[in-house]
């Protein structure tokens, strides 16, 4: 699945103990990422604009067999 808000899974490694996910390599974070972002610093743009893009994104999940 491919979408600009998800973190794409590249393999899935288990042993009898442990599960560990690999994802895909960001060169920086969701604070780095906010921090650099003037739009992040309206408190206000988080609550009305990122977390309803992340909840769509989040609700794609089960389509694709997530």
């Amino acid at each position: 699945m491919q979408h600009r808000n998800i973190v794409r899974l590249q393999d899935v490694v288990h042993n009898k103990k442990c599960i560990y996910l690999v994802f895909e390599y960001l060169d920086l974070n969701l604070k780095k990422h906010m921090d650099s972002s003037s739009d992040f610093k309206n408190h206000r743009v988080v609550k009305d604009q990122e977390l309803p893009r992340n909840a769509n994104a989040a609700a794609l999940l089960p389509w694709v067999g997530v």
